[in-house]
């Protein structure tokens, strides 16, 4: 029987798949949770919002830019490295901008934290090129692309609802733990 027919490795890989739209999910809650607690952050630096806001480009940027350098670096040293790399970047530096004292400090982890994040999704959509044969690539993109969404919408939902209870500090600290969880479900794949 074809590999994608076993029982088991079509588990398997299901099971993977669920996996890299979680981190994916996170990666994009995270993203999109900053924007609505701009006014808390302006707040807790005593700067403009203007000011603060620079930290959502500092992000995008540097993640847009390092995207494009994952797919190059995974054909030389490989996806499972660059991934659990990427992943654990993502969960350290998260909860390392917990730490920021000051809106260029915060700016700065941004800046890391987008750089390390960037790989995740493109190297799940390479992944989910080679688990999937090319009739059945629709439904695992779109748990991919669904989970970019949610991540999205519930981010910038979540973030402004959970500031007020757990803080900004907080939020980054619980995204951090999260995707620390992601990469322990990461890990036996």
């Amino acid at each position: 029987a074809a590999p994608e027919s076993c029982p088991d490795v079509s588990g398997q890989r299901e099971r993977l798949l669920r996996v890299l739209a979680l981190a994916t999910f996170v990666i994009f809650f995270q993203a999109f949770m900053v924007a609505p607690i701009i006014p808390q952050l302006s707040a807790a630096f005593s700067a403009s919002a203007e000011t603060v806001g620079l930290i959502v480009p500092a992000y995008l940027i540097p993640y847009g830019i390092a995207t494009l350098a994952y797919g190059l670096l995974a054909d030389r040293f490989g996806i499972r490295p660059l991934m659990f790399a990427s992943l654990t970047a993502f969960a350290v530096l998260t909860v390392l901008t917990a730490t920021a004292h000051s809106v260029v400090a915060l700016a700065t982890w941004r800046v890391f934290t987008g750089l390390g994040a960037s790989g995740v999704v493109p190297l799940a959509l390479v992944l989910v090129g080679g688990m999937f044969p090319y009739e059945q690539r629709g439904w695992p993109l779109g748990w991919l692309f669904g989970a970019m969404a949610g991540g999205m919408a519930f981010g910038s939902t979540f973030g402004a609802v959970l500031e007020p209870y757990i803080g900004w500090r907080g939020l980054f600290l619980l995204v951090g733990i999260i995707g620390a969880g992601v990469l322990l479900l990461l890990l036996p794949y």
